[in-house]
């Protein structure tokens, strides 16, 4: 799956129907779920994070949540990132990852990191094959692992 063929953009509520389906699956609600109108509502309205969607030929593929840095943290946390289960192993997290990181919105920090579950050894994997280093330290957020990773500037010279 090559990144050109994916776009991303900002969750709309009109990719709510079809992400909730995804919660179908056992394993993906079990690790994010469950998925409700409260968390559209506050997906839609938050100041302090932004849910992007991924699409392949305007066809929802993958979501992902984070929050945005703040004084305190400086830098972007990935909260979630779900793949449409009929699809994972196809290489779309990883671009829709890609995506992520390029996107020119995004771009006020190069310094990444991302909330895993303990009970979530594919996620701890995931970032860990990516080279995205785990972190030792306590998280400000529950009782998640946490990875980092520090990307390129997107532009020389840029932070």
């Amino acid at each position: 799956m090559e990144r050109s063929t994916m776009q991303i953009r900002r969750f709309r509520a009109s990719d709510y129907p079809a992400y909730e389906s995804w919660f179908d699956d056992e394993l993906l609600n079990e690790q994010l779920g469950p998925m409700d109108r409260e968390w559209l509502e506050y997906v839609l309205h938050d100041s302090t994070g932004a849910q992007y969607s991924i699409l392949r030929q305007a066809e929802l593929v993958a979501v992902v949540g984070i929050c945005l840095p703040v004084d305190g943290h400086a830098y972007y946390f990935i909260t979630d990132l779900a793949v449409r289960p009929d699809l994972r192993g196809e290489g779309i997290g990883r671009n829709a990852l890609g995506l992520l990181l390029a996107h020119p919105d995004l771009q006020d920090s190069t310094l990444w990191r991302a909330g895993v579950m303990p009970d979530n050894p594919a996620a701890q994997a995931f970032f860990t094959h990516l080279g995205w280093a785990r972190r030792e330290a306590q998280t400000p957020f529950d009782e998640l692992i946490e990875f980092e990773y520090q990307r390129q500037p997107a532009v020389p010279g840029f932070r």
